[in-house]
């Protein structure tokens, strides 16, 4: 009797014990490749993710700015994003500009509205420089920006913006995140051109500010994944590489269903009435990824 006793006690037990969640090693296929040094790649997003909130504007700061409003900053965003197609610039140069101004508009709150196009054109200028191999010349951004300011008035702001900022252009952006996530989703070209369009479009958004940029990254991931059904939607490795639990995912989450589905509703208006991102990402070779997912969301 007591061995049977023993022998139902093991088996409730057994049932009972949770399979350890097998987190795959995503750096073990770069072993030996030296550009990207996969025995640092954990320690350097470590350190990525523990100053990316102090890398970040408040996202409250339009708030206690004098001039600029939330529809401003969105329209020299949406120009930026315009510049970046037009002179052919990395996504990094991009995101980085916009963390410029974000983070320049922040601590100077009486930029008058007629000089916000200049704070734009001398941060992707300024971010030209720490991004890009080659770069357009400094009469190019005064041509893009219409004549309106010139070259001189362009290096006065490059140097005020220096200075206000500390001279701080290292900073992280969820593009960086973006590339580290997809790897862990092992994502192919197309899910991650998705995830690509899902990010740019939230760029001129001032609610995504309310999140870090790993959060909006990893939040990306699992959007895209769940709108083309590649599940799990969010798996131990990614949980593991990503730092997020998919509850904690779900606000942003919701956040850039949000904006899709308001790109959807223009969209369906009027496609030609859409932003930049969605004009970008209409193009086939980015596998169409826009209309797509804007047609998706917004049935």
């Amino acid at each position: 009797h007591q061995k049977a006793e023993t022998s139902q006690d093991a088996s409730l037990l057994d049932m009972s014990v949770t399979e350890t969640p097998v987190i795959e090693d995503i750096d073990l296929e770069d072993a030996g490749e030296t550009h990207f040094v996969p025995e640092y790649a954990n320690d350097i997003f470590t350190y990525l993710r523990s100053k990316e909130k102090e890398d970040q504007a408040p996202a409250d700061y339009l708030s206690h700015n004098q001039y600029c409003t939330e529809d401003m900053r969105s329209i020299l965003i949406s120009w930026l994003m315009n510049v970046q197609v037009e002179f052919h610039l990395l996504t990094d140069t991009l995101f980085l500009a916009v963390s410029l101004v974000d983070r320049y508009l922040a601590k100077v709150t009486n930029v008058p509205k007629r000089r916000l196009q200049l704070v734009g054109v001398t941060a992707i200028f300024l971010a030209c420089k720490y991004e890009e191999t080659m770069m357009p010349t400094l009469d190019c951004y005064v041509s893009v920006a219409a004549d309106e300011y010139t070259a001189d008035e362009i290096l006065e702001m490059e140097n005020e913006m220096l200075k206000v900022l500390e001279w701080n252009m290292s900073v992280t952006t969820a593009v960086y995140f973006l590339r580290r996530c997809s790897k862990a989703a092992r994502s192919d070209n197309r899910v991650h051109t998705l995830c690509k369009y899902i990010v740019e479009l939230s760029l001129p958004e001032y609610s995504i500010l309310g999140f870090v940029p790993s959060l909006v990254a990893s939040a990306t991931v699992y959007l895209a994944r769940k709108m083309l059904e590649k599940q799990p939607y969010w798996t131990p490795t990614l949980a593991h590489y990503c730092g997020y639990t998919e509850e904690q995912l779900l606000p942003c989450a919701r956040n850039l269903l949000r904006i899709l589905r308001k790109e959807a509703g223009r969209y369906a208006r009027d496609p030609s009435s859409c932003g930049p991102a969605t004009h970008k990402f209409s193009n086939p070779v980015m596998f169409s990824v826009a209309p797509v997912a804007l047609t998706q969301v917004g049935r």
